[in-house]
């Protein structure tokens, strides 16, 4: 059996597409600082991929300091209020 697969993606992967995304949309002021995303379910079911994927992003942006996320009542993940550029 000779199988001969074709490579599938264009070196990104997807979380890191994701992230782009999500840059973008505050850097094009789709979203303010101190806005609330949506959460891990629904992005995951806007960008048709699992929670796992979503939390990638978050992390990334959360370690670039472009989004904060609170735990408990009123929490959430939102835009960080000094994001920079």
């Amino acid at each position: 059996m000779n199988l001969q697969f074709k490579p599938v993606n264009d070196g990104k992967r997807t979380h890191e597409k994701i992230t782009t995304q999500i840059k973008e949309a505050i850097f094009n002021n789709k979203f303010s600082p101190g806005d609330r995303l949506p959460t891990e379910r629904e992005l995951a079911k806007i960008f048709n991929t699992s929670r796992v994927t979503i939390r990638q992003s978050i992390l990334t942006l959360r370690n670039s300091g472009m989004l904060f996320v609170k735990i408990g009542t009123g929490g959430g993940t939102f835009v960080a209020q000094d994001i920079g550029e």
